[in-house]
């Protein structure tokens, strides 16, 4: 720093070399704060999504109640559909919007409204509605929409059957049905009393189907991926929450994804958590 001539008027200035100085400081606590602020920032979201289920499941339990033990009509084409024009007008939308679900912005989860709600992929913006209740896409969109098809990105698995009514199928853990690899995933419940604390009730939707899109809407996934390799290898989700028909909830990272169960409109597609 230059020293002014006493008396002389002339401010106190700064060197180049000490304004690099100071900008380098700055730059090198910026990369090291940043990351912990994207940490919390990313934390508080997957805290928001892990209350999100918990809301949904509780309104499922709370329709349920008044229904004889009974959960809504769900014989959509996959999970994560919570209308479709099979299930209308007695789908989960039809039934529960403003009632057991007030607040229909837990159908939206922070982190996939984030990474790909509003982002158009070659042309044409197949997420847009995970990131609004009101959006409208292609037929496609959120709770509060006239959409003839309803898909958040969360699978609601209490009493789901396919559009046709055909059967879960619940695999083991190398993804194929029978327990002569490992236990077989325990069954997604069909009525109130069969939920357990073994039993999954609700998660993000990680499949893939053989020779179409593969769906990896976990924490940080990269929506519809490569057609190839195993549910470790292509998804790239960080993590998925999964809550339980008792009402609790994990959040599992991504090596413990597993092939859990198959169902839906293609018999193949196998889902992961």
């Amino acid at each position: 720093m230059k020293t002014p001539i006493p008396g002389s008027g002339v401010k106190r200035a700064f060197t180049l070399i000490e304004l690099l100085v100071v900008i380098a400081i700055i730059a090198i606590l910026a990369a090291m704060l940043l990351p912990g602020l994207a940490k919390a920032k990313y934390t508080a979201q997957r805290t928001a999504c892990v209350n999100n289920i918990r809301q949904m499941y509780l309104g499922q339990i709370q329709y349920a109640d008044d229904f004889k033990g009974h959960f809504a009509f769900h014989n959509d084409p996959s999970p994560d559909y919570q209308k479709s024009p099979t299930t209308t007008p007695r789908s989960i939308v039809d039934v529960m919007r403003g009632s057991y679900v007030k607040n229909t912005q837990v159908t939206i989860c922070p982190i996939l409204a984030q990474n790909f709600g509003l982002i158009a992929r070659g042309g044409y913006n197949d997420g847009v509605y995970f990131a609004s209740t009101t959006i409208n896409y292609n037929g496609y969109g959120g709770w509060d929409g006239n959409n003839q098809n309803v898909e958040t990105g969360y699978m609601w698995f209490a009493n789901y059957r396919d559009q046709d009514g055909n059967p879960v199928t619940y695999l083991n853990p190398t993804g194929t049905p029978g327990t002569n690899a490992g236990l077989v995933e325990p069954a997604w419940p069909t009525l109130a009393a069969d939920c357990t604390s073994q039993r999954a009730f609700m998660t993000h939707r990680i499949s893939r189907t053989p020779g179409s899109v593969y769906w990896d809407l976990g924490h940080m996934g990269g929506f519809d991926q490569d057609q190839s390799g195993s549910g470790d290898v292509w998804s790239t989700s960080v993590d998925q929450p999964v809550g339980y028909a008792d009402g609790s909830t994990i959040v599992r990272t991504r090596k413990l994804f597993l092939p859990r169960a198959s169902a839906g409109a293609s018999d193949d597609s196998v889902f992961y958590y």
